[in-house]
């Protein structure tokens, strides 16, 4: 597998996870939602669509899509993650967050087509600063591909009880850039 190919696979699969740290609302995260958003790759761009349903009040299901072209080539890549998540309180305004889940993604362009599958598995942390901002965390490992661990970040602001807007950052080889719109069920 080609080092940049190996890069826009990982850096999709690590988008799952961002994708799972869900939301919060007067000092309760909600893990039910639906979102979309735009992703920026290191030479790429493209589309997610995700979303997360609480199935107790300590776990959840996350699903997500992730379609991203190459700039300046035909080469294209998808990614789809799904996966079961544990969250608990760990502090006051602070949850630790898991997750472990399967992805697969599909490349094609410049003549050939690949497709892996592997595990994701993270850890990582959601804080309320205000009602309003709330900041990630994580650190992530896939199997997808060559095996890469990589940190992200990211903020989300609430604009109401029902929607918000985010944006994280996850970096490794490759910086993936999303910004997403929620809306919280």
């Amino acid at each position: 597998m080609s080092h940049k190919k190996n890069i826009a696979i990982t850096s999709l699969m690590a988008l799952g996870f961002m994708l799972s740290t869900g939301s919060i609302f007067a000092n309760n995260f909600s893990y039910n939602y639906a979102e979309a958003g735009f992703v920026d790759l290191d030479g790429g761009d493209g589309f997610t669509f995700g979303g997360s349903y609480e199935i107790n009040p300590e776990m959840f299901l996350q699903g997500s899509f992730v379609t991203a072209d190459a700039d300046n080539s035909d080469a294209d890549v998808t990614g789809l993650t799904m996966g079961v998540g544990y969250h608990q309180p760990i502090a006051d305004k602070t949850d630790g967050v898991g997750f472990l889940g399967l992805g697969k993604a599909d490349y094609s362009g410049s003549g050939s087509d690949d497709s892996d599958t592997g595990f994701i598995l993270s850890g990582g942390v959601r804080h309320m600063f205000t009602d309003q901002l709330e900041a990630t965390a994580a650190l992530t490992h896939t199997s997808i591909g060559d095996s890469d661990t990589n940190f992200t970040f990211g903020a989300r602001f609430h604009i109401n009880e029902k929607y918000s807007v985010g944006a994280t950052l996850s970096t490794d080889d490759a910086d993936t850039m999303t910004v997403t719109g929620r809306m919280n069920f």
